[in-house]
């Protein structure tokens, strides 16, 4: 039985993809949206692809510190981070691919942190510490950009009614959504009763492991933003404060002088090999 489910798996998987695939092309049928991709992808710069690369690098290891304090909780510190990386990157890769990522992605724990000798329950508190991680991350981060940037609920004018929108029940919201983070640390200090059901035995974990996942889920979270943010085009884009942008422009424009202090030097380059690398480079002065 397990012989076929390990051959069933991947043929679900590959049929996903074929399907995927078909409905996509079935969709964009007549419309010529490849030169368009195209193009957007090259409209990057060179300098803001690697800033994504950076930001996914922080982003994954980032979850992969989820796994880290979650065996912490559970006291089990054996397992190498090579392991529980390799695991983590696994794990989010297949359950944002698949869906249902609670599910999936216990699923893909449980097979691999079983190979290490950790029982089910230990998996179930490691899946639950993982989401709490992520929860307290979204709660810390929306918290505190509605009570200092209580502005940015306008976005939602239109979509929601009037009384949601404005400062005030920004500035509410945002207290309440801190004050939920402040009650999780005030349980991990004062070691309030753990969470029981049934046989399952959630605990506060220690401070020091509190602190870490305040530390850790903005840090995630963020970094998956700036992946998107150094994506998006520069004209127009405000997803991050005024602050952000402008560093963000100054290292931008720091990368465009290198590169025209490599075009002018050019000339002086005798290889016909290092001409061609540089003519090839994309131009910076869309952004610049």
């Amino acid at each position: 039985m397990t012989r076929r489910l390990d051959f069933l798996w991947p043929v679900v998987g590959l049929i996903a993809v074929v399907v995927s695939i078909w409905l996509l092309s079935r969709d964009f049928r007549g419309e010529a949206v490849a030169s368009e991709v195209w193009q957007a992808l090259w409209a990057i710069s060179a300098w803001d692809y690697l800033l994504c690369i950076v930001s996914a690098l922080v982003a994954y290891l980032a979850l992969a510190l989820y796994d880290r304090i979650a065996l912490s909780h559970l006291g089990i510190d054996d397992i190498p981070f090579s392991f529980v990386a390799l695991c983590s990157f696994t794990t989010y890769a297949l359950s944002h691919t698949i869906g249902f990522s609670v599910l999936s992605g216990a699923m893909v724990r449980y097979r691999a942190y079983s190979t290490r000798g950790l029982t089910a329950a230990q998996i179930a508190v490691l899946v639950a510490i993982t989401s709490i991680t992520f929860a307290l991350g979204t709660l810390l981060i929306g918290g505190i950009v509605l009570v200092f940037e209580p502005q940015e609920l306008r976005r939602l004018a239109g979509m929601l009614p009037d009384f949601l929108t404005n400062e005030t029940m920004a500035h509410l919201v945002g207290a309440a959504l801190l004050a939920l983070v402040i009650a999780y640390g005030t349980g991990s200090v004062l070691r309030l009763k753990p969470f029981e059901l049934k046989g399952f035995r959630l605990e506060y974990p220690r401070p020091a492991i509190a602190l870490a996942q305040f530390i850790v889920a903005p840090l995630e979270l963020m970094g998956a933003a700036a992946i998107i943010y150094f994506a998006l085009p520069a004209v127009g884009n405000r997803a991050f404060p005024s602050s952000w942008r402008s560093s963000s422009a100054r290292l931008r424009r720091r990368w465009c002088r290198m590169r025209r202090a490599a075009s002018a030097s050019s000339s002086s380059c005798s290889s016909t090999r290092c001409r061609a690398r540089i003519s090839r480079a994309p131009s910076c002065s869309r952004r610049c």
